[in-house]
């Protein structure tokens, strides 16, 4: 059942050109139940670099960027992150470096399987997205200053 909604989840975001905000977090939650740590001032650098090297991949740092969110189950790993720019270059230094094939491109969604055979999903978009998808921040009152200008950056993997 979980290879088969995996692949569903990945049928419809190659059609769509486009990750599905709210199928990803529900594929996440009710097909790979797992848990998250959530950090809101976020994680530190050390323990960011450390979560980044289980993606084999790394990030812009400007300043303001948050590392705020990781997600653990036994099928999807994910890092969650508030950065400035829209488009994925603009966060990720080197999107697809360990690509063996690419699904999807665009300068907002990255889906690609790894040299490993591990499905590889990254996606960037702007905080109102974020907003509809997920409540971890008071975007209106606490942390109005912390998310100003932000967009939200999703890294993951997906074992098949």
């Amino acid at each position: 059942m979980k290879n088969q909604t995996t692949q569903q989840f990945l049928k419809e975001t190659i059609q769509n050109k486009k990750v599905s905000e709210r199928k990803f977090w529900e594929f996440r939650e009710f097909i790979a139940p797992g848990s998250f740590v959530f950090k809101r001032e976020g994680f530190s650098k050390q323990e960011t670099t450390k979560r980044l090297a289980l993606f084999n991949t790394d990030i812009h740092w400007p300043e303001g960027t948050i590392h705020f969110l990781n997600y653990d189950s036994d099928q999807i790993h994910s890092a969650e992150f508030l950065v400035t720019g829209n488009k994925i270059t603009d966060a990720v230094k080197e999107p697809g470096q360990d690509a063996a094939e690419i699904l999807l491109q665009t300068e907002t969604d990255f889906l690609y399987r790894t040299k490993d055979g591990t499905l590889k999903l990254i996606f960037i978009r702007p905080l109102e997205v974020m907003k509809e998808t997920n409540g971890f921040y008071d975007y209106n009152g606490y942390d109005k200053e912390r998310v100003k200008d932000k967009s939200w950056l999703v890294i993951s993997t997906i074992a098949e």
